[in-house]
């Protein structure tokens, strides 16, 4: 387990504690914070994150790789096609998959439309690469 990441206080988020806003790293992406950053000083992020109906992206995401000690993101609701270095790979429901790699978020939707709701944990960014 990462020995920097300490837990300063104590957080308990509920459904109604927190919105999904903008203002993330995507436009196309809303993000419900769970308060794990404050408790941790930002040495650890969890996020919810689905699609902005009122932003869709145009070509997915682009090229890029997180460079983080570490990031897990599980896909709770709906799909994602991700390009993982030169490997197409369908995320579905209950799918979860470790960062690191260079990737590129192709499309997302359930079956009433554009969706792809996902669980994302992120420890010691560094930096993100477009």
């Amino acid at each position: 387990m990462n020995q920097h990441a300490l837990v300063s206080k104590f957080s308990h988020v509920k459904p109604g504690d927190t919105h999904y806003t903008g203002g993330g790293l995507r436009d196309f992406f809303l993000y419900r914070d769970l308060g794990i950053a404050d408790a941790t000083g930002g040495q650890v992020i969890c996020h919810l994150v689905k699609a902005n109906p009122d932003l869709p992206p145009e070509d997915g995401t682009g090229w890029h790789r997180h460079d983080c000690d570490f990031q897990i993101v599980i896909m709770m609701k709906g799909w994602a096609r991700f390009m993982y270095e030169d490997k197409p790979t369908l995320v579905s429901a209950g799918d979860g998959q470790p960062g690191g790699f260079q990737d590129r978020r192709r499309a997302a939707g359930d079956r009433q439309g554009p969706a792809g709701d996902a669980l994302e944990v992120i420890g010691q960014c560094r930096r993100r690469r477009n």
